[in-house]
């Protein structure tokens, strides 16, 4: 179609909407159809990930997208990365929310920020754990929190495991006091632990059950703690229900007493169980009820003879 013989009529990108288009050649003509619109509006797809930012620290964050919606409902999105699309209205020295207005052809639209200088970054809450073992556990940072208090005294609350928060100091390979040092928006602060070694586990408190019936009853250590005693003189309390805790010596084939091993890594520490006959168990039971009538009776009986 780009010979010069040829010549097309019909075209008007002023008017929208649907027009046909001529074609001549030697005074023969054909046709086709086209459709002429134009963006309509643009709006927010997706906000940027960042939109706290430290004063006159942090650069402007544009990995959010635009929608581009068309005349003809058609839809379309960008990047704010683009280079046709421009994004002001930042100003990193400036405390307090922005709104950033994204300009893409002459269409605008816009998402707020905020600018903060804090005052505080602290430690709200230590983590559950800060004793380690030597070589066998790794760093849990469950239960603890930190706080970022902004220029308006506004406290945000941030768990230690946040994807945001980077961690350094941990090392399970050398004994001894550490210091965990946590960063967030290029604050830092930190908190000490230990990693130990165990001097010795014992038996604290019994498991709630210590009788089972044979080939009937499982294991069950609810109710049972032991206490484990570190090189640095600390203690620590730990369930039996413990993963780190497995039993040995547990076998509900065989009836009698039973010296129940529990290994927390590679220390070990016992306590008795009873192994008894299935049926013994209401034996007890009934032995246990009729003893109570017997007295009940014995009592009432004395009770008619003083009369």
């Amino acid at each position: 179609m780009n010979n010069p013989e040829v010549t097309f009529t019909g075209f008007d990108n002023t008017n929208l909407g649907k027009q046909t288009i001529t074609v001549n050649y030697h005074n023969l003509t054909t046709s086709f159809d086209i459709e002429v619109y134009k963006l309509q509006e643009i709006m927010i797809s997706k906000t940027p990930s960042k939109l706290l930012y430290i004063q006159n620290k942090d650069d402007l964050i544009k990995d959010g997208t635009i929608k581009l919606v068309y005349s003809n409902n058609e839809t379309n999105e960008l990047e704010m990365s683009n280079t046709e699309i421009i994004l002001s209205g930042f100003d990193n020295s400036t405390i307090g929310k922005q709104t950033i207005t994204v300009s893409y052809h002459n269409l605008t639209t816009s998402f707020d920020i905020e600018i903060i200088e804090p005052e505080a970054f602290t430690i709200s809450t230590l983590p559950s754990k800060l004793l380690y073992l030597q070589n066998e556990e790794e760093l849990d940072l469950t239960g603890g929190t930190v706080s970022l208090t902004n220029y308006l005294n506004e406290v945000k609350t941030i768990e230690m495991n946040d994807s945001e928060i980077t961690v350094s100091g941990f090392d399970n390979t050398i004994l001894g006091e550490q210091t965990i040092t946590l960063t967030y928006l290029d604050l830092s602060i930190s908190f000490n632990i230990e990693i130990v070694l165990i001097e010795n586990i014992n038996i604290k408190t019994l498991p709630t059950k210590l009788t089972y019936q044979k080939e009937k009853d499982d294991i069950n250590l609810n109710g049972g703690i032991i206490e484990i005693t570190y090189n640095n003189g600390k203690k620590e309390n730990i369930k039996m229900t413990d993963s780190n805790i497995t039993v040995k010596n547990f076998d509900n084939t065989i009836i009698g007493k039973q010296n129940i091993i529990l290994s927390y890594f590679n220390y070990e520490t016992s306590f008795d169980i009873e192994i008894i006959e299935k049926n013994n168990l209401i034996i007890l039971i009934i032995l246990l009820i009729l003893t109570i009538i017997a007295i009940i009776y014995l009592l009432r009986s004395m009770k008619w003879k003083k009369h």
